[in-house]
């Protein structure tokens, strides 16, 4: 899982520096499950 963990938080985190501006920030959350979040300085949603 850890493998898997980390391949999809570098994507998340290149798409964030590929296409939107400003500090992108990543942070992991651990308790009973695993929660990612990526942010960066844009205004728009993912789509």
């Amino acid at each position: 899982m850890a493998t898997t963990t980390e391949l999809i938080a570098g994507e998340l985190v290149t798409d964030a520096i590929r296409y939107a501006s400003g500090p992108v920030r990543q942070r992991r959350l651990r308790d009973s499950r695993l929660t990612r979040e990526v942010t960066d300085g844009s205004n728009t949603a993912p789509g």
